[in-house]
């Protein structure tokens, strides 16, 4: 019994802030060992390549984040709620169950709106997290540098 207690709360120390800050930690020590091991020239070279990759993502994150105001701008929402008016006009026309194709429509397009948002999301989040990394990553190799 205790050796299943001890194994939960090693499991559940997994999800701990401290756990996660001892791994970064780590990560932190072994890529900074890397970065003070490696010759001059290779370090510029990371730094350059790394200050460039940052770069093209920011302008990445800058193009995908027009592309969404753009779309909001030209109503692309528009067509959307035009096809539910649409599906909803058709409901009530028909004579048989207008009530549950109303409700069909609602529930696949309630579907597409939300799977169309969480990707937008996550890949928001994805650009800020990778951005993140990257500058973690140029600060190192400039601390090493200087």
């Amino acid at each position: 019994m205790n050796r299943i207690k001890q194994s939960l709360i090693n499991f559940l120390n997994i999800f701990s802030y401290d756990e996660k800050r001892r791994k970064e930690l780590d990560k932190f020590k072994s890529q900074m060992d890397k970065y003070k091991n490696m010759p001059l020239e290779e370090l510029k070279f990371e730094y350059i390549v790394s200050n460039a990759k940052c770069e093209k993502k920011k302008s990445e994150f800058t193009l995908f984040l027009l592309t969404i105001a753009l779309s909001v701008l030209m109503n692309v929402w528009d067509k959307f709620f035009s096809f539910m008016k649409m599906a909803i006009d058709y409901a009530g026309k028909t004579a048989g169950d207008s009530v549950e194709i109303a409700k069909i429509s609602f529930i696949i397009s309630s579907i597409i709106v939300f799977f169309i948002t969480a990707v937008i999301f996550f890949m928001l989040f994805a650009f800020i997290n990778d951005i993140h990394k990257m500058k973690i990553n140029i600060a190192m190799i400039e601390d090493v540098m200087h």
